[in-house]
């Protein structure tokens, strides 16, 4: 499914390795930035998706978003079983 927003700003995925090896998904939203800075963090069965309609607008109004898959969530690397 593929949602359209209600601007024209589009994110941009990317995949960051952590130091324990697993890679994290990430989103980010990027308008005219004025130095301000969101990190949005979804919930328990959430997914970094959970900011698709509001990441838009806040960079539309000059704020850089970063949303990112927990992981175990969403695109993000998915632990063994007993990791933390």
């Amino acid at each position: 499914m593929s949602l359209k927003y209600s601007c024209n700003i589009q994110p941009t995925s990317r995949a960051i390795k952590i130091s324990s090896g697993i890679s994290v998904a990430t989103k980010i939203w990027t308008g005219h930035i004025q130095n301000k800075r969101v990190l949005a963090l979804h919930g328990y069965l959430d997914n970094a998706s959970t900011f698709d309609l509001i990441g838009p607008s806040l960079a539309e109004s000059g704020y850089e978003v970063v949303s990112i898959d927990f992981p175990g969530h969403g695109l993000s690397d998915h632990l063994g079983k007993g990791s933390w």
